[in-house]
């Protein structure tokens, strides 16, 4: 009996390491927790993402010692609270705002770099977050970014210059999420190149979701893509007025 009891457990093992290693993966843009209701309430930022409980978390629109919010460390915060390592990057050219990355995983590299827009273009300077997270012995390449909103020729600027330092790390898992300030359409036909490497997790279950506004929510702006190394098993959004944004939530399994 004991060694059916020890034969079984091993299948157990076994067939949990040949299916792979499951992530929660979650974006959001949390509008500093100015809520849909213009409510300022970061508790109700901190209570979605709980009830979330990603292993992964890019956050757009982050403050950091900003008076605005109080001085808040956001990503502190979230990274305290739900006991995450976490990397911020500064974005727009301000010295209390941003976009941040943050991983249940050790974090083994971080970096974050300025996005470059059209040369004619008036617009604030857009960034990225980024880092390399160790998954069970395996590195895992993360991408949070807020686009501007110039319009499909700023996101196509912006989103190859993503491109170009992913294929930097192409040979590793990637994903790469935020609030793209684009729907699905523009993307599809304004940088076919990115499609090449990457796909939108609910696109490729074909499934529509809908992020802004956040109390009736009609468009996709906010997305998750990931690369060849997952398989994509669930995406879908949370209700929530902690934000204007609605989160973007999607359960892979690492191959």
């Amino acid at each position: 009996m004991r060694r059916v009891v020890f034969f079984s457990l091993f299948l157990i093992l076994l067939g949990g390491t040949l299916m792979g290693t499951s992530l929660t993966v979650m974006t959001y843009n949390i509008r500093h927790g100015l809520g849909i209701d213009d409510v300022l309430d970061f508790s109700r930022v901190l209570e979605t993402i709980r009830g979330v409980d990603p292993d992964i978390l890019i956050l757009n629109e982050v403050d950091q010692e900003n008076p605005r919010s109080a001085g808040l460390r956001q990503a502190e915060i979230v990274a305290e609270e739900l006991n995450m390592s976490y990397f911020f990057s500064l974005a727009e050219g301000k010295s209390n705002y941003g976009n941040a990355v943050l991983s249940k995983f050790p974090i083994k590299a971080e970096f974050g770099f300025v996005l470059p827009r059209p040369e004619w273009m008036l617009a604030v300077d857009r960034g990225c977050a980024a880092i390399v997270t160790e998954v069970e012995g395996r590195d895992i390449l993360v991408m949070g970014t807020h686009l501007g909103l110039g319009g499909i020729m700023e996101v196509q600027t912006e989103l190859r210059k993503i491109l170009e330092v992913y294929l930097e790390y192409e040979e590793i898992p990637a994903i790469i999420a935020g609030d793209l300030n684009a729907e699905w359409y523009d993307l599809q036909y304004g940088v076919p190149e990115f499609f090449d490497h990457f796909g939108s997790v609910n696109n490729e279950l074909g499934k529509s979701l809908h992020t802004i506004p956040a109390d009736r929510p009609g468009k996709q702006i906010d997305y998750i893509f990931v690369n060849h190394y997952f398989d994509i098993i669930d995406a879908f959004t949370v209700d929530s007025y902690a934000s204007d944004h609605l989160p973007v939530v999607s359960r892979l399994v690492l191959k």
